[in-house]
């Protein structure tokens, strides 16, 4: 603690407990009167260049320091027993005369009055620089609060578009995977997917489904005497044809090489075979460019039965195109097995399908 520095009479210079009362207090005005009310101490603030008071004002009496309501207040105090006021606001004058306001104590003790207090206009000042520096840390983070805000909203939305991207990026890979390169169809890895969803649907909304494969006669030859360039635009247009004949709801996918699968659903046999039918033959019908003979197909039609399994359908599809081959291809055959027998195969003097008719292939498709 910095020590005392002192403006007072040698009557109290010597005064111990008025040393440790009035020690050094940078903010804090202190005055000592004697029981006259006469100022006999004060302390350095007090009589800073700055301050209220002046070395010379030791020996003033309080009318001579404070407005005349607070020196009649203070000297009145001087006649009552040692007792402890305020705090309150007292209108004191500094060394020039001027006005000024203390907020502080007054200690009433034997040998006079203790005042102890804060000058509010200094006071009020360092809260003003306070509350300006305060306002000026609050700016500098509210800058940097707004500024990391928006670099967290840049990288939010930066996140939202790699994401964005990648879930079209994941899209596009489960596409390729799902599709036939040259012909755009669905392949054989998307066939099971697409239908266990209709046999899903068709056993909880009981619906027909039928199914259609399509098997290229002679693919194999057109590929070895006419190239398979040839052979692929072959394939492309007839899968062009194939998917401008069916619905948006029917499914169409290549199984393999010359093998393709048309899945049709809420459509009864009857529909698939006449579907089939007109089908094949628009595809004997085609012109292919750098191809002199027309391409046939071999069709089987199947439809599902009651607790049938995926793999069940699709063979007895197969075998009803192998039948189709077997009876000299470019014709549909419906067939067998617990589908129910009908006359739309018959009816357009297609053979009758034979359980004991052969599956093997023909040479040459």
């Amino acid at each position: 603690m910095p020590e005392f520095e002192w403006g007072a009479s040698p009557a109290v210079a010597d005064c111990d407990s008025l040393l440790e009362l009035m020690r050094q207090a940078p903010e804090i005005v202190q005055w000592r009167t004697d029981a006259l009310g006469r100022l006999v101490a004060t302390n350095a603030a007090a009589m800073a260049a700055d301050g209220p008071a002046a070395p010379w004002q030791i020996g003033l009496m309080l009318g001579e320091l404070a407005a005349p309501a607070d020196a009649a207040w203070l000297m009145a105090l001087l006649a009552q027993p040692p007792s402890h006021h305020g705090p309150r606001l007292l209108n004191l004058l500094d060394a020039c005369g001027h006005p000024y306001t203390v907020r502080g104590v007054v200690d009433v003790g034997p040998s006079g009055l203790t005042l102890s207090g804060v000058c509010t206009v200094r006071h009020e000042a360092l809260l003003r620089d306070e509350l300006v520096r305060r306002n000026n840390e609050l700016s500098t983070v509210t800058r940097e609060l707004a500024r990391q805000g928006f670099a967290l909203e840049r990288t939010v939305r930066e996140l939202q578009l790699r994401n964005d991207e990648l879930a079209q990026a994941n899209a596009e890979i489960d596409r390729l995977a799902r599709t036939d390169p040259l012909t755009g169809l669905l392949n054989r890895r998307a066939l099971e997917d697409e239908l266990a969803r209709e046999i899903e649907r068709t056993r909880r909304h009981p619906a027909p489904l039928s199914v259609v494969e399509f098997d290229l006669d002679h693919f194999k030859r057109i590929n070895d005497v006419w190239g398979h360039a040839t052979g692929d635009r072959a394939l492309v247009q007839v899968c062009r044809l194939l998917l401008a004949g069916i619905r948006r709801v029917d499914v169409a996918i290549r199984l393999g090489g010359e093998e393709l699968l048309l899945v049709l659903p809420q459509t009864a046999i009857g529909a698939a075979m006449c579907i089939a039918e007109r089908l094949r033959e628009a595809v004997a019908r085609l012109d292919i460019e750098g191809l002199p003979e027309h391409v046939t197909a071999s069709v089987g039609v199947a439809a599902l039965t009651r607790g049938e399994s995926a793999e069940s359908l699709l063979r007895r599809a197969d075998q009803a195109m192998y039948r189709a081959k077997a009876a000299g291809r470019n014709r549909v055959v419906r067939a067998v097995g617990k589908a129910r027998a009908g006359s739309a195969g018959l009816a357009r003097g297609l053979p009758p399908t034979d359980p004991a008719a052969p599956t093997a292939r023909a040479p040459g498709g």
